[in-house]
């Protein structure tokens, strides 16, 4: 079947093409707003964070950022942004993320991770800045020594993280199809599910 055959070298063009103009994700963190917590427990956060980040630049590509990111934004839900990172941008950065903490004993989250800013359609909308958050009643709690507890935080640390990139709700509206064009959310995303045209085709 021609038709087919082409189909399928068309798609694999475009994928090779993507791939070439990819490189892997630069993730720059901001960890000074952790600076009034004791040492160990800074130190603990930046262990986790450092390891998330260096899992998930080897995970991802993406289509680098030109020059630095500017926000446009003055706060990162509730996190007001240094001065500095607004006039002067973030360099050499594809996601930027400021590392949090709050102290919620109502709350039953050990972190949770939020975007904060898109970027523009040259980089299909994805997220460029992001607020990473510690419940530090949860850790105030465990040995920050124990090994098990450490591999407990590191998995709820990198489940968070992926909320930044993509996986949220919220984000339906920036993913795009292999041609970058957006899906049509109401019928790509029903209610309670979530299907791209292939999966609903290959279930």
């Amino acid at each position: 079947m021609p038709f087919e055959k082409n189909k399928d070298n068309n798609e694999k063009r475009r994928f090779t093409q993507s791939i070439t103009e990819s490189e892997p994700i630069r993730i720059t963190v901001d960890f000074s707003p952790l600076k009034s917590l004791p040492m160990q427990m800074r130190n603990y956060f930046t262990r986790l964070i450092e390891l998330g980040k260096f899992f998930f630049s080897h995970l991802l590509k993406v289509k680098p950022i030109v020059g630095p990111i500017m926000p446009t934004i003055d706060n990162c839900h509730d996190f007001n942004l240094p001065e500095d990172d607004k006039i002067f941008g973030i360099a050499y950065s594809d996601l930027h993320i400021y590392v949090t903490f709050t102290n919620d004993p109502s709350s039953s989250l050990l972190t949770y991770g939020l975007g904060c800013m898109h970027a523009g359609n040259e980089y299909n909308g994805r997220v460029v800045i992001g607020r990473f958050n510690y419940n530090i009643d949860y850790f105030n709690k465990i040995n920050l020594n124990s090994n098990n507890e450490f591999e407990r935080s590191f998995v709820a640390t990198l489940h968070d993280m992926m909320h930044i990139f993509a996986f949220t709700t919220a984000y339906y509206p920036y993913f795009r199809d292999e041609n970058g064009n957006p899906y049509d959310i109401a019928t790509t995303f029903p209610p309670g599910f979530i299907k791209t045209p292939k999966v609903k085709h290959n279930h």
